[in-house]
């Protein structure tokens, strides 16, 4: 399956409020600072989907901090 990501990017408070639910971005895969490392491996699999169970949690805190759920914010949401 291929992940098409869109062009939108999230305000900081949109950022703000979804790292607070699910801490901050380890790689630039889910969003932080491109390090050395992410251009080695990247994580993904059943990693990934033992974190499912965050997403509603995770547009709940998008929703009740800014009132709205964006495209950009979806997308960082998606990533992480």
């Amino acid at each position: 399956m291929d992940l098409r990501f869109g062009d939108g990017k999230p305000t900081d408070e949109e950022r703000a409020a979804v790292d607070a639910l699910l801490g901050p971005p380890e790689s630039s895969w889910e969003g932080a600072d491109r390090s050395d490392a992410d251009l080695r491996w990247a994580r993904g699999g059943r990693e990934a989907r033992d974190r499912r169970d965050r997403l509603l949690p995770a547009l709940h805190a998008l929703n009740d901090r800014v009132g709205w759920i964006s495209e950009g914010a979806l997308d960082y949401v998606c990533r992480r």
